[in-house]
């Protein structure tokens, strides 16, 4: 996983650079940036890296840490936009990853990077794109990353976000109002969340908690700049120039409807790239013949963010004991897991199992069952409490069940949905060891992979074929 990781984080770098060589007039091939708004934020940061104080010493109203972003880039090249776009593929790269591990939860490895690639050249050859060099433009990994923790963790659990992730949140959300605090809208949407999930748990003293560790998280990239503006005797200029202004004197009058609709009608056709995928992407759905659209929809909004874990349970040196690995091998091989799901060959089921049940949603397991007076590779699905410890169609080979593992986890406060998928053996007990499967077990292993494959689909996990 970290060699792919690896593989796709330098994948991403050298995507963003390559785009942004293009698409950005801070690039080497342009002998000039014609926007004014990057030859100003160029200008602020010469200012500040031979001295000046922002607000105080020049003028300018957006934020802090955009300025400092320029002063670095002035480091770079005092002369030209070299700077910028140096420190504009870090800030591209860092979007593509973060949309490349959002995508990733879902998907398979190519088909996530591809996809983030594909997302990535929509963004810098859109009409908001401009010419790069934007505050939209640097906040973009924040945002993006924001999403992926908002995925990853709601989803999962219908629950306040853990500590470390809404402080982490927090800080990507201070970071986000010190380049442009009118982009903080995503961020007031995960907090109306955040605050209505703490409710329903605690009350008003756990939602008091999460605005705490969130403000906490955003004071972290904000406090620094208040102690710098303080320091230097600019704290009233920069709240005039940053805030006031921008609220009350840079907006102008109120926009009626109709100039809003048609301020929305010129974005899509500046963005026509975003809006001819979305709008074919919506038919497809619609004309889809499997199943109904509004079936993908829900089963698509119900997994969002959830995780599956498969437990592959058995003895591969005990025959047909071994059927859970050998489909564990057969799923691995013919298919893409994405980061949603993993597929673990635990031998013999064990208590050692209960992290997986704290962290994960689904949790399904694939054993060898006796008993059933059924022919030997007959597949069987049964709810976990169905696995008890006697003899029928009910009797796995192995004494802890998941019902087991699920009773002990309660007693822990963790819960998961769970249910079991088996085979009738032939023989689960040969006289010496073996590797390998009965031909009658052997035979019907791909009706069981498909099975596994069936009930994660169902269950809003898709896998890819390789």
């Amino acid at each position: 996983m970290k060699k792919e990781r690896g593989l796709a984080l330098a994948a991403c770098a050298a995507l963003a650079a390559l785009m942004l060589l293009f698409a950005s007039q801070c690039s080497p091939l342009y002998p000039i940036n014609l926007w004014d708004d990057a030859n100003c934020l160029l200008t602020v940061g010469r200012v500040m890296r031979r001295g000046g104080v922002l607000y105080r010493d020049i003028y300018e109203q957006k934020g802090p840490l955009l300025y400092l972003i320029h002063a670095l880039a002035a480091c770079i090249s005092d002369t030209s936009f070299w700077g910028v776009y140096v420190l504009e593929i870090p800030a591209l790269t860092a979007a593509l990853y973060a949309a490349y591990r959002l995508l990733r939860l879902r998907t398979g490895a190519g088909f996530a990077l591809g996809a983030a690639a594909v997302w990535g050249a929509l963004t810098v050859t859109g009409g908001s794109f401009m010419r790069g060099d934007s505050a939209e433009e640097f906040c973009l990994p924040l945002l993006t990353a924001a999403l992926a923790l908002a995925y990853a963790e709601y989803g999962r659990r219908a629950r306040p976000m853990r500590a470390k992730r809404l402080l982490l949140c927090g800080v990507l959300a201070g970071g986000i109002a010190t380049i442009k605090y009118t982009l903080l809208g995503a961020m007031v949407g995960l907090c109306a969340v955040e605050g209505a999930l703490a409710l329903k748990e605690g009350g008003a003293p756990r939602a008091l908690k999460s605005a705490g560790v969130f403000l906490a998280g955003m004071a972290i990239p904000i406090l620094p700049w208040v102690i710098y503006f303080a320091a230097n005797g600019a704290l009233r200029d920069a709240y005039t120039a940053y805030i006031y202004n921008n609220v009350f004197l840079y907006g102008g009058e109120a926009a009626s409807w109709g100039q809003r609709l048609g301020e929305l009608a010129r974005y899509v056709q500046k963005n026509a790239l975003w809006a001819v995928p979305a709008a074919l992407g919506l038919a497809a759905l619609a004309a889809d013949r499997g199943e109904t659209a509004a079936v993908r929809l829900c089963v698509a909004a119900m997994a969002a963010g959830q995780f599956a874990a498969v437990f592959f349970v058995g003895n591969r040196l005990m025959l047909d004991d071994g059927v859970g690995p050998a489909a564990y091998d057969e799923i691995l091989a013919a298919y893409d897991i994405p980061e949603s799901v993993t597929l673990v060959d635990v031998g013999c089921m064990s208590l050692d199992m209960l992290p997986y049940v704290e962290r994960c949603d689904v949790i399904l397991t694939v054993d060898a069952v006796d008993g059933t007076g059924d022919a030997p590779g007959t597949v069987y699905r049964f709810e976990p409490d169905a696995m008890a410890r006697h003899s029928g169609p009910e009797a796995s080979l192995h004494d802890l069940k998941l019902v087991d593992l699920f009773d002990a986890a309660s007693l822990m406060g963790y819960e998961a949905e769970g249910f079991c998928l088996g085979m009738q053996v032939g023989n689960p007990s040969p006289e010496q060891f073996v590797v390998g499967l009965t031909p009658e077990c052997a035979a019907a292993l791909p009706l069981l992979v498909e099975t596994v494959v069936a009930e994660l689909h169902r269950r809003g996990f898709p896998l890819q074929k390789k």
